[in-house]
């Protein structure tokens, strides 16, 4: 089986492997829509190109200091080092 999703300005792509008709299946595509779900929620909180996303507010309020985020951005900048 094969899926994909557009996010961040890019196409995943995903092969899953599994009998037809099996319960296996099923499970892979819940998977898949698990994997596509995380994507977009991270494009939601780290997208620069979401006017809302706490990564464009940050960008758009710290030139004059500091600036509060959620530990999901702070976590994802300390990996990006």
């Amino acid at each position: 089986m094969f899926r994909s999703h557009h996010a961040m300005g890019t196409i995943f792509e995903l092969l899953l492997f599994g009998e037809a008709g099996s319960i296996e299946v099923n499970d892979l595509e819940l998977a898949a829509d698990d994997a596509f779900d995380l994507l977009d929620r991270l494009e939601a909180q780290l997208s620069n190109w979401i006017d809302g996303s706490p990564v464009s507010v940050m960008n758009r309020k710290a030139w004059p200091g500091p600036v509060e985020t959620d530990l999901v951005v702070l976590e994802a900048l300390k990996l990006s080092r």
